[in-house]
């Protein structure tokens, strides 16, 4: 499965701070993680767990904030840029598919 996420490609670096700058890329999906949005409806935030393309920035891929597996790069599923994308059925009680 693909889909198009924000992927951090360089980084601006001034007096005393840094950003990054992202690209919009099509990245291939390993596994899908959900998380509530609140405590009162059953409604998720998806994050997917891709395989990180040429085009990333080297120092993100080590960040243990981005990183789940080894390997694999931990981006949010834009729900706006992928109209067709589903989520995949989860059990009960398990937050994370491989896909």
């Amino acid at each position: 499965m693909k889909i198009i996420a924000q992927i951090p490609t360089s980084r601006r670096v001034g007096q005393g701070w840094s950003q990054e700058v992202t690209e919009l890329l099509e990245v291939e999906v390993k596994g899908v993680c959900r998380h509530r949005c609140d405590a009162y409806r059953k409604r998720y935030y998806y994050d997917a767990d891709v395989i990180p393309p040429p085009q990333i920035l080297p120092d993100t891929v080590r960040m243990s904030m981005y990183r789940h597996k080894e390997g694999l790069f931990r981006v949010q599923v834009n729900r706006t840029l992928n109209k067709k994308w589903k989520p995949p059925k989860f059990e009960d009680g398990v937050n994370y598919v491989d896909v």
